[in-house]
């Protein structure tokens, strides 16, 4: 169908000419289909990467292919190439790199089986509480600060959604 387009876009019948919004609109398509599917030249982004791509590798490469996004984005800086550093994230996850990690093992929390059957809300507002100081919710984190951690306590009131203490 495009290409019946291509062909007689500029075709002059008499005193008309086969526009294309006229032609789109014998065939009953939209003129935006027509121009989804005209080819296009590779836009600057994908030319960009496709000359940046051998430079991620060959910079990974000589460093024994230990260094992550940032270590190949400092080392390209260095080189003289001006590099986003979002763009070296991208293309090192197009690509499938990853840095080496030192140590830390990154662990997924395990995802509960939604099948079973949960025991009931005891905050619900339809279990007989009547006053809005009868449910409170506490909770206490662990914050690290320039002189060490420290250890927060939250006491909230479900009701009015404030923290009381």
């Amino acid at each position: 169908m495009l290409q019946f387009i291509v062909a007689h876009r500029h075709r002059v019948a008499g005193v008309l000419s086969w526009r294309l919004g006229a032609i789109c609109a014998v065939l009953q398509i939209a003129p935006s289909t027509y121009h989804a599917g005209k080819p296009r030249p590779p836009s600057a982004r994908a030319i960009r990467d496709s000359e940046l791509r051998p430079k991620v590798l060959r910079v990974r490469e000589e460093n024994l292919a230990v260094y992550g996004a940032d270590q190949v984005w400092d080392q390209l800086k260095k080189d003289g190439m001006r590099v986003a550093r979002g763009t070296d994230v991208r293309l090192m996850a197009d690509m499938g790199l990853q840095g080496c990690r030192s140590g830390r093992v990154w662990i997924r929390a395990a995802k509960g089986d939604h099948r079973l059957d949960r025991p009931p809300n005891s905050s619900s507002a339809s279990s007989g509480r009547r006053h809005r100081t009868a449910c409170g919710a506490q909770t206490s984190h662990k914050c690290k600060t320039n002189s060490g951690w420290v250890y927060v306590a939250f006491l909230a009131d479900v009701f009015l959604r404030i923290v009381v203490g």
